[in-house]
């Protein structure tokens, strides 16, 4: 899996940073200036929960032997479970444990720079800070469609983005879909080429004699996400027709989608139902 890194300049960072009180002892730091000669730049900021911790050394190690790393140079409060190794002559990475990032928690890391290079007493320690990328989610759904397959039968379309990676398995507790007299509908959840996207949709809602409410549900706390969102979609009744919505669309060409609450016959004549009407130019 491809590993989200906030990588932050020291130099650039140092007028920039902001120090505030957090969780008690523990607070954002804005390192040293003296450490510019040494380090390059840091894993800080708001990060990924899959991401990696990294320090570069601004300078090469000739003599590393990168298969070997006799012991962790970091160390983390809250504490963290995991293991570092080399990525090349410069740089040393430490990879959390699954699951090891907590959601909002900020970390304040300490590299023990003096065990690679030469410094004054004071700089032995390298200590600088990250926090970690809270969950949210947000939830878009498009206007029930009709099919010809299924006659009297609507689908809904919609997706759901996340702040950050989450697995299919979480994504389907979160969802859930119902309807008249707190009938449920299956959703269905496909993942898309995005770990933090998901595409979802719902079918075979059935048309009734009147209009109802159909309510679609992302409830976090399914995933540990301290956040809920639902959205009401009116389901126009059977035998009805009018105007549901219109949107421009590019695929498979430029247009319009128009969507009625009731089929139209392939060889309706659209004239005088729909029109579109030229734009006046503007006058200079």
């Amino acid at each position: 899996m491809k590993r989200d890194i906030a990588f932050k300049l020291l130099p650039c960072l140092l007028a920039s940073l902001l120090l505030f009180a957090c969780d008690g002892q523990r607070k954002d730091i804005s390192p040293s200036a003296e450490f510019a000669p040494y380090i390059n730049a840091y894993t800080g900021g708001v990060i990924s929960r899959q991401a990696t911790i990294r320090i570069e050394l601004a300078q090469d190690l000739p003599m590393v032997d990168l298969n070997n790393l006799a012991d962790n140079p970091f160390s983390f409060s809250p504490s963290l479970k995991g293991e570092a190794h080399w990525l090349n002559n410069n740089t040393i990475e430490f990879v959390p444990e699954t699951d090891e990032l907590q959601p909002g928690e900020l970390y304040v890391g300490t590299f023990r720079l003096g065990d690679f290079i030469q410094v004054k007493k004071e700089l032995e320690q390298f200590k600088f800070s990250f926090r970690v990328q809270e969950r949210n989610f947000a939830m878009y759904t498009e206007t029930p469609t009709l099919t010809d397959a299924h006659p009297g039968h609507l689908y809904i379309k919609g997706e759901i983005r996340f702040s950050d990676a989450i697995e299919t398995e979480e994504v389907e507790k979160i969802l859930s879909a119902t309807g008249k007299e707190s009938r449920s509908f299956p959703v269905h959840v496909l993942p898309t080429d995005k770990p933090s996207r998901y595409a979802f949709s719902v079918d075979s809602i059935p048309q009734e004699t009147g209009d109802y409410q159909l309510q679609i549900k992302a409830d976090g706390n399914a995933a540990d996400i301290n956040r809920q969102q639902t959205v009401d979609i009116t389901i126009p009744a059977r035998n009805s027709f009018r105007f549901l919505s219109a949107q421009r669309i590019t695929q498979p060409e430029n247009g319009l989608e128009i969507v009625f609450s009731s089929p139209l016959s392939t060889t309706q004549d659209l004239k005088g139902l729909i029109e579109i009407k030229e734009i006046p130019a503007a006058v200079l």
